[in-house]
């Protein structure tokens, strides 16, 4: 059982990438994708449904895990997924363009992007 979704071993044995059991949080969701029954793993995929907050610190999401064995005994746990914060941040940034006089098609407009796709730039003023 993950989050009250119930699974049967048949279950189990039938998840794949293209038959994913799907389990949906307030922030994301759990696909499982697979499972070995030599070792009980179960693998799976998390993708997050859009931004989270961070300004409180560490976010994550849980699973309530609750496995049944063959004899009825019962093991509970939790998966607890971390989710990165992976917003972009802006920095003040400086650049410069040369400029030769009299020639006006040498003159840089916009916001100058340098050393691009690992290019070594000699400008140095960022």
């Amino acid at each position: 059982e993950v989050n009250g979704t119930v699974l049967s071993a048949a279950e189990l044995a039938a998840l794949s990438p293209t038959a994913p059991a799907v389990i949906t949080t307030p922030l994301g969701t759990l696909a499982l994708i697979g499972f070995d029954p030599a070792t009980g793993v179960v693998d799976y995929v998390y993708t997050l449904s859009d931004d989270v907050d961070h300004s409180g610190g560490a976010v994550s999401d849980g699973f309530a895990l609750v496995l049944t064995d063959g004899d009825g005994d019962v093991a509970s746990g939790t998966l607890s997924i971390a989710v990165a914060d992976d917003a972009p941040i802006a920095h003040a940034d400086a650049d410069e363009a040369i400029s030769t006089p009299g020639n006006p098609s040498s003159v840089a407009i916009g916001n100058v992007v340098t050393g691009i796709d690992g290019s070594s730039e000699p400008n140095t003023s960022d």
